[in-house]
Order: C-alpha cells, then sequence, then structure tokens
C-alpha cells in the first residue's frame, strides 16, 4: 500500500471517528439536558405540592369548608368514607379511590397526575394534585428540538468533520515524511563514515601508516558533527532560553576553522578572515551552531577559490558575513534552502540539515539571514543578531 493510499485511508477513517465521537457527545449531551429539564420539572412541582399541602393543614379545614371550591389549585377534601366536602373547580373528575396514600407520579384514567394524598388529624382527607398534560407537551417539544438540532449537527458534523480530518491526516503523514527522509539521510549520512572508519582499521592493521589514522579521525569527526546536528534538532526548543556566557565571537570562528582545516587545505582554499574584537555575551552554543554549519557548508560546496568571513558592529546589530566562491544554490530553491533537509546539491554527501540550524538559531537569538547566490559563482550568507 502506497502513502498516498495510506492517506487516504487514514483520512477516511479519522473522518468517521471524529463524526461519531462528535455526535456522541452532541447526543449525550442532548439527553442529559433533556433528563435533567425533566427532573428539574417534576423537583418543581413536587415541592409546589408539598407546599400547598402544608398550608392547607394549617387551614384547620372541617366538614363545613366550602372555600376549597373557588381555589385555582386541584385540591380535594374527602370525608372517612370518600365523600367529596370540597374540591376546587379545576380538579379533574377522577375517582378518587385511584388515589393511593403518599406522594406519586403516574397515569390516571389517562393523563399523567402528580399527587399528595395525605390524612388529616380530623381524619379528613387531602389531595392535592397537579396535571403534568402541558409539562410534558414542553417536554417533547424540547425532545423535538434537540433531535432536530442533533440532525443539523449531523450535517455540520460530516461536512467539517473531512476538513479537520483532512488536516490532522496531512500534518501527520508530514511529520512522518520528515521522520523517514531524516532517518534516510541519517542511515546514509552515517554508513559513510562508518565504512571509511571499518576500511582504513583493517588496513591499519595490516600496515600501521598514519594516512589510515589521519582517515579514521577525518571520518569520527564527520560522524560526531553528524549526530550533533541531530542532538542540536532534539534541543533546539530547550535554547529559546538563553544559557549566556561571555566570550571572544573571533574564538568561535577560529575554533569552527581548525576542525576544518584539514579539508581546506586539501581543496587549497584562500580563506580570508576581516574580524573586529566583538565581546558577546549569549549563548556559546547558538554563535557556533551558526558560524560552524555556515563555514562546513562553504567549504564543502567550495571546490578552489576563496571563502571570507567578515563580523563587525553594524549600528545596534552583530553582522557576521560568509562568502565562498563555490558552486551556489540554484535559484529556484533559494526560498526553501532553510528548511529540514532540504539540500541544493544531491551529488554532495550531506543531511541537509546545516542552513536550517543556522535559520533556527538565527531566529533564536532575534536575528535575521539574508542569502544571495550567483548558481556557479558563489554564495553570500549575511546574518544580522541585535547587539
Amino acid at each position: 500500500m502506497g502513502l498516498e493510499e495510506k492517506k487516504e485511508n487514514t483520512l477516511a477513517y479519522l473522518t468517521v471517528v471524529y463524526s461519531l465521537v462528535i455526535f456522541a457527545i452532541v447526543f449525550i449531551f442532548s439527553i442529559s439536558s433533556y433528563i435533567a429539564f425533566s427532573i428539574l420539572v417534576d423537583n418543581f412541582v413536587a415541592s409546589d405540592l408539598k407546599q400547598e399541602l402544608t398550608y392547607i393543614s394549617s387551614q384547620n379545614i372541617t366538614q363545613n369548608t366550602k372555600w376549597l371550591t373557588f381555589s385555582d389549585e386541584s385540591i380535594a377534601v374527602l370525608d372517612k368514607n370518600g365523600n367529596i366536602i370540597s374540591i376546587s373547580r379545576n380538579f379533574p373528575s377522577f375517582r378518587f379511590y385511584k388515589f393511593k396514600p403518599g406522594f406519586h407520579l403516574g397515569y390516571i384514567n389517562g393523563k399523567k397526575i402528580m399527587y399528595i394524598r395525605a390524612v388529616l388529624p380530623n381524619h379528613l382527607t387531602v389531595i392535592v394534585a397537579r396535571n403534568m398534560t402541558k409539562f410534558e407537551s414542553i417536554k417533547k417539544k424540547l425532545l423535538s428540538s434537540f433531535i432536530l438540532a442533533l440532525v443539523i449537527l449531523s450535517v455540520i458534523i460530516a461536512f467539517t468533520g473531512f476538513f479537520i480530518a483532512k488536516a490532522i491526516t496531512n500534518s501527520f503523514i508530514s511529520f512522518m515524511e520528515r521522520i523517514y527522509t531524516m532517518a534516510l539521510n541519517f542511515s546514509h549520512e552515517v554508513k559513510t563514515p562508518l565504512t571509511i572508519i571499518s576500511t582504513n582499521l583493517s588496513l591499519l592493521e595490516m600496515n600501521p601508516d598514519k594516512i589510515y589514522i589521519e582517515r579514521i579521525s577525518r571520518a569520527l569527526k564527520q560522524l560526531n558533527n553528524l549526530l550533533n546536528k541531530v542532538v542540536f534538532i532534539a534541543k533546539a526548543d530547550e535554547y529559546s532560553t538563553l544559557n549566556k556566557q561571555t566570550f571572544m565571537l573571533e574564538d568561535v570562528i577560529m575554533k569552527a576553522l581548525q576542525e576544518l582545516e584539514s579539508l581546506i587545505e586539501e581543496k587549497k582554499l584562500d580563506v580570508k578572515l576581516d574580524l573586529e574584537p566583538i565581546e558577546v555575551n549569549s549563548s556559546w552554543e547558538l554563535y557556533e551552531a551558526i558560524i560552524s554549519n555556515l563555514l562546513e557548508n562553504a567549504v564543502k560546496y567550495t571546490k578552489e577559490g576563496y571563502i571570507k568571513i567578515k563580523a563587525k558592529i553594524n549600528g545596534k546589530y552583530l553582522t557576521i558575513v560568509v562568502e565562498d566562491s563555490g558552486i551556489g544554490i540554484p535559484e529556484n530553491k533559494l526560498s526553501s534552502i532553510t528548511k529540514e533537509f532540504e539540500r541544493a546539491n544531491t551529488d554532495k554527501p550531506g543531511f541537509g540539515l546545516g542552513l536550517f540550524i543556522v535559520s533556527k538559531s538565527v531566529s533564536i537569538l532575534k536575528g535575521k539571514m539574508h542569502i544571495e547566490s550567483i548558481e556557479g559563482k558563489g554564495t553570500t550568507i549575511t546574518i544580522q543578531i541585535p547587539f
């Protein structure tokens, strides 16, 4: 199964999962709201009935009491034999023997009724009731509204779910592609120095020549440089909080040139320095990452000619310029050359992280980076960092 096919399958799967999850959440919320509303209404009516019963019990009702006839509540008073003594005018026509003692909610004569039946101290029976039909009608309208909302939300979820899942899938696939590219490049770049080390160790056993040790040393430096780049990428976020120290910028530059000395001599490159004595109070690691990667690229992609390094204070900025007479960068890659794993020339060994690390470091230092290059003639990279 190809990557694109996996992408489509993942997209479809995420769309379905997203839609089902959101629909389930909305459905549960709707049902919970309906149940909560029902309980709230029932509790409110029950409380109202209990208060009414308390009030009636305090009125010293007798068989001659007739005031209930004009009450707006559904109230009935019965004698010991179940005969009506007084009844409110809006009490439905019921057979009162169907009303059980205590508090109840149920159907009587096809109507949902909540009622309390209690015996007063004078042995008269009081029934306080409430017809719940209108409340049930409100509940049904509420439930219908929830169902309609669910239908509308289902359409919206199905429509938006695809785009949200697509964004998630593209992000995930992009991440996996980066990991795959990194693993592929890393394995390739590690294999070269390891092969050199292994081969020259075998040759060294047969003939203890200094040249084999130099090759092994160079391969180890190459491997160490590669690992340092990977570690820098992994720890990049940690550098957002600068670990400041005071150092001379020239020391950073000379250290980077020293590590590249054998390759510079091999290519017979002319290194030109134009450095002001600049004391920096910042992160050594970030400045080292900027300088070492700029110089490594300049040396690697320059077959013959020169490398110029300038460093000076220009107003409120520290300006570092690295210029070479190398193979240059194609114009169509100038805008993307600072991205991860982007390489201007795939013929040369490399991991495609050098300028990405430079760009990342400059960004952390709140600086600016500018690249000028003409293919076949050379490249000039200017770094400006607030100073």
